[in-house]
């Protein structure tokens, strides 16, 4: 190099440079002199978004110091409790740049979804800073209940929820258990589509629902309710007689509503059960009627009262009638 004075432009495509434009002197001797020289500030971290090995933009990345203490990063957006803010690109990746060498948090936000892992730690170096583990968009999650027709917690339900495409062909299906609360929480739903919402529980009816939407910002189904409780007895006849038990039909009425009524039929055995419909009222307890048609044989069961109150009964017993009395009443003066 000739003596002289020289301008030096220091750059790179991912580095930031500290005095990137430096000036310096070559004496006849061959010595240089001049100002500090450049220095790389800090490196960028790299990574990406997936979502089903697709990928996935819009998802915010935050960068912290891994042991939480304050780091200066030139250009960067920061947040409340994050040194740093970007969002994946349409090709899912996502860069952080001029990151000071250092350990460090980068976590992964995406509003309503769940995402694995939540956060990765990564090490800064002059070497490639890269985030080999793509983080995984799964889904978000859905919560709903089943409920009693007074409003209380049913516990124990089969919750099966099925996704269906626009074109009504099944996708997904995803299966929870109600909790003691009678809650349940279905994770990873795409929100594409529309679905179909079952409880199921023995002894128990419940409704369905179709066509429900959900989605991130709105993760809740309406809750499912008990419409059904199954009711069983049997038929008792008298030791002395050997009447009609198969095929008799009995029949439920509510005392307060005539018109809620239901029927079965008894087994070989003259027991029965009945899935027994709510009453449309929201009372604790309801008082039914229960009793038994007359058989082909002439036989006759006493009818019975029971109380129905938002479980299944059981032990319901109808006693052979054997006396049938028939007469006329004569209005006499006095």
């Amino acid at each position: 190099m000739q003596p002289g004075t020289y301008n030096i432009r220091v750059s790179h495509s991912s580095y930031k440079i500290k005095q990137s434009q430096i000036t310096v002197t070559v004496s006849a001797t061959g010595v240089i002199t001049g100002p500090e020289p450049a220095v790389v500030t800090g490196y960028p971290i790299t990574g990406r978004i997936v979502s089903n090995e697709e990928s996935m933009s819009g998802v915010n990345l935050y960068l912290r110091e891994a042991s939480g203490k304050q780091v200066s990063i030139d250009g960067c957006k920061p947040t409340k409790d994050a040194l740093c803010e970007v969002q994946s690109g349409k090709d899912g990746s996502f860069t952080f740049e001029n990151v000071p060498i250092g350990s460090y948090e980068v976590t992964a936000h995406y509003e309503g979804f769940r995402i694995d892992p939540t956060s990765q730690t990564v090490t800064v170096s002059p070497s490639a800073n890269t985030i080999r583990s793509p983080f995984k968009v799964l889904g978000f999650a859905v919560k709903g209940s089943v409920r009693d027709e007074t409003g209380a917690a049913v516990s124990g339900v089969a919750v099966t929820v099925t996704q269906f495409d626009a074109k009504g062909n099944k996708q997904n299906i995803y299966k929870q258990i109600t909790d003691a609360k009678g809650e349940y929480t279905i994770e990873e739903m795409t929100g594409e589509g529309s679905y179909k919402v079952e409880g199921s529980k023995p002894r128990l009816g419940i409704q369905t629902l179709t066509n429900v939407k959900v989605s991130p910002s709105s993760p809740v189904i309406e809750p499912l309710t008990v419409t059904q409780y199954e009711v069983c007895g049997q038929l008792k006849p008298d030791a002395s007689q050997n009447p009609q038990l198969d095929q008799r039909t009995i029949i439920f009425a509510n005392a307060a509503d005539a018109s809620q009524t239901q029927s079965t039929k008894t087994n070989a055995d003259g027991k029965f059960c009945i899935m027994l419909n709510v009453p449309k009222d929201k009372k604790e307890k309801h008082d039914y009627g229960v009793r038994v048609e007359v058989g082909k044989d002439g036989s006759r069961f006493a009818p019975k009262k029971f109380e129905f109150a938002h479980e299944p009964v059981d032990g319901i017993e109808l006693t052979q009638s054997l006396v049938e009395m028939t007469g006329h009443v004569d209005c006499v003066e006095t």
